[in-house]
């Protein structure tokens, strides 16, 4: 479909093409002269008009004539805004579209972070050129976060390595149009003129310690303020630079730069780049992780069904230091309820197959998929370190599902001047429920003993009063012998308490919890009666509404260990 429309006085041809989804998907509207209007926004190389986001939109299927219409009338609007200058800042915001259409525009790879500062970078560039990769520099930390990225690719078989600088510029600049090129020249004029003055120092120092390796390749990353928030990035390379030091005048200071800048030259063909973005600030808040948390240092006890999940759980949230701390071996038992799959099990070492610790699987699997963690392991029963280490963590959580053990570590925590605050996280069988609980957070009462002491009866037995199932029975299931003995309950079962363990876990970090809850998620019965077992009664006395009212009110007067400190 073809026509004529008039802005201003001014007539343009257009088209209108329709795909096979119509009308369940937008009319796509041309310009046929792309620049009768000039380079404005929202008018891409081909003259497609961008008049709407698809995403999220309803259409009126059963009326197509009326999304023609309203189509047309929402791109008439769009060129008109963009002729009067109402959507001018739209090409500030959207410099890197515009740059990402030009036709020799290349993809990049970056896990350099921004900054105010002008920074040097190392690139690394595979031998054929296809692939480039931008990184802080040549250390293994960087290296490694690297190679995880880009898996099986041939950037690590001999790869080009050149220097690059990354130069934030002052103010929002407008592209330029889709086919046209920037000068080497005109690019030396927009950083001269749009850098902060120590910027300009510090520059000018770089050039100059560069000046006997300018007849090699380098690369340029400017960072260009959006006019709404954030910054667009685009890369140079620029290849077969010269220094000419003809001139030996003295300038001032604020010049310097220009004087250097004067002195270098480039002959070969500029090329540029799009940046993909791989550095964890721009990933994190894309999934809705908490860029805070990046600086916290988190330990998990216990990498089992429920460690390994809340692990995982905690990295996606944001968190990039972890310390795993368990004794057992992966195995193929426990795959189906396990982060971890049959392929993180078995290793060869010097011919022969070995099972892989627990905390060693998940570091590797950590570390595949989120190269930006720092993960340490102990591969031992936690009774056996020492435990002031734990100190210099922000949080630990304890997923071992033996009270033994955790009733050791509460008293053991407990007895420092000062310690993390610790969430353990258990889980009931069959499916009727789950728990997290938080202590030593602010100093406040409230413990895992606490679940054990009963103000009326110190003489009770022992017996967790947070417990959903009746006392005096065994839930343990063993399939070839009791070597392997486990409580039953299935992957969804424990999925609540790992979502409820790692809000929990957020909010300490946050500063949004500042006690210490116990928080009791309630689930289905049935399954767990029709296996002959008894409810407790908290079970049966309270629904869950009360549970979350009651959060707080387990603490023991009497407790041996928080309220004896």
């Amino acid at each position: 479909m073809e026509g004529t429309i008039c802005i201003n006085e001014k007539k343009a041809d257009i088209s209108i093409a329709f795909n096979r989804l119509f009308p369940h998907s937008l009319p796509r509207i041309y310009l046929k002269d792309r620049k009768i209007f000039g380079f404005i926004p929202h008018v891409e190389p081909s003259g497609l008009i961008c008049f709407m986001n698809e995403q999220g939109l309803v259409l009126d299927t059963n009326h197509p004539h009326h999304i023609v219409e309203e189509s047309l009338k929402r791109a008439i609007k769009t060129l008109k805004e963009g002729i009067q200058g109402v959507n001018k800042t739209d090409l500030f915001d959207e410099f890197e579209i515009y740059w990402n259409r030009k036709k020799d525009c290349q993809e990049i790879l970056s896990i350099v972070s921004p900054s105010k500062q002008i920074k040097s970078f190392e690139v690394i560039q595979a031998n054929d050129g296809n692939l480039t990769f931008l990184i802080e520099e040549r250390n293994e930390e960087q290296l490694l976060k690297m190679m995880s990225l880009l898996g099986n690719s041939n950037i690590n078989d001999k790869p080009n390595c050149y220097n690059g600088i990354f130069v934030p510029l002052k103010n929002s600049i407008i592209p330029p149009d889709f086919d046209e090129d920037w000068s080497f020249n005109q690019i030396k004029k927009i950083i001269i003129n749009n850098i902060s003055s120590q910027n300009k120092i510090i520059l000018n120092q770089f050039l100059n310690k560069q000046r006997n390796q300018f007849d090699s390749t380098i690369f340029v990353m400017l960072s260009i303020p959006r006019f709404s928030e954030g910054n667009s990035l685009i890369v140079f390379e620029f290849k077969n630079l010269t220094w000419k030091d003809n001139t030996k005048e003295k300038t001032r200071i604020a010049n310097k730069l220009k004087s250097t800048m004067q002195k270098i030259t480039c002959t070969s063909k500029i090329n540029c780049f799009t940046v993909k973005r791989l550095y964890l600030e721009h990933l994190l808040p894309r999934t809705g992780g908490n860029i805070l948390l990046t600086s916290k240092k988190i330990g998990i006890i216990g990498t089992g069904a429920l460690g390994s999940r809340i692990a995982m759980e905690l990295v996606r949230s944001g968190i990039t230091n972890l310390t795993l701390i368990d004794m057992d071996i992966i195995d193929f038992d426990n795959i189906h309820r396990h982060e971890l799959g049959a392929n993180s099990i078995l290793f060869e070492n010097k011919s022969r197959t070995y099972y892989y610790p627990k905390v060693t699987a998940l570091k590797n699997e950590i570390q595949r998929k989120y190269p930006h963690c720092i993960v340490n392991t102990i591969a031992k029963d936690v009774r056996k370190i020492n435990l002031s280490t734990l100190q210099e963590l922000d949080l630990i959580v304890i997923a071992l599902g033996a009270p033994t053990i955790e009733r050791y570590l509460n008293g053991k925590f407990h007895e420092f001047d000062s310690f993390p605050p610790t969430v353990y996280t258990w889980i009931e069988p069959l499916g009727i429920g789950g728990h997290v609980l938080v202590t030593l957070n602010n100093n406040k009462d409230g413990c895992y003993e606490c679940l054990y002491t009963y103000d009326t009866d110190t003489n009770a037995p022992l017996k967790n009063r947070a417990s959903f199932a009746g006392s005096n029975q065994s839930f343990l299931k063993s399939l070839s012998g009791c070597g392997t003995s486990f409580t039953p309950y299935g992957s969804l079962d424990s999925l609540e308490i790992v979502v409820q363990c790692s809000k929990a876990v957020i909010a300490v970090l946050k500063g949004k919890e500042t006690n210490n809850p116990l928080i009791s998620y309630k689930g289905e019965s049935e399954d767990f009666e029709i296996a002959g077992y008894k409810l407790s009664s908290r079970y049966t006395s309270f629904n869950q509404e009360q549970l979350n009212d009651m959060k707080y009110k387990y603490k023991a007067l009497k407790c041996p260990v928080c309220n004896s400190r």
